[in-house]
């Protein structure tokens, strides 16, 4: 499947305190790596179109760029928190609420971390 000539594919793992993870392509065949310096922030689950370069570690591997996002991952609020906290520019309170979203996936379970040392961190980074 193509978007715009692109490959797209689903995100199927996103490691954010390393800012890479992987995009199982939906016309199948290997994982391809991707980075944060060639995507943004992603989440699991985001549905993306990209382009294949060169892989920077394995010369048999293409590695994705240009990578765009054509659905972001299906919880809006979660979403939403992270895109305000990046705006902000407190990228370490998104860091770290992207972990709260990893424990707790809905915007309920998010307020129901509220006294948690997580969230008191969160505060703390987007106070300075």
């Amino acid at each position: 499947v193509t978007c715009c000539g692109m490959p797209v594919g689903k995100v199927v793992r996103w490691v954010t305190d390393k800012g890479y993870g992987f995009i199982k392509p939906e016309n199948g065949g290997p994982d391809v790596f991707v980075h944060a310096s060639e995507a943004g922030m992603l989440d699991e689950g985001d549905v993306v179109s990209y382009k294949l370069k060169a892989s920077r570690v394995n010369r048999d591997k293409k590695d994705a760029t240009e990578v765009r996002v054509l659905e972001a991952n299906p919880d809006p609020a979660a979403a939403d928190l992270k895109a305000a906290a990046l705006t902000a520019g407190v990228t370490t309170a998104a860091l770290i609420l992207d972990a709260i979203v990893k424990e707790a996936p809905t915007l309920d379970a998010i307020v129901r971390h509220e006294g948690s040392d997580t969230t008191r961190a969160a505060r703390a980074a987007a106070a300075v």
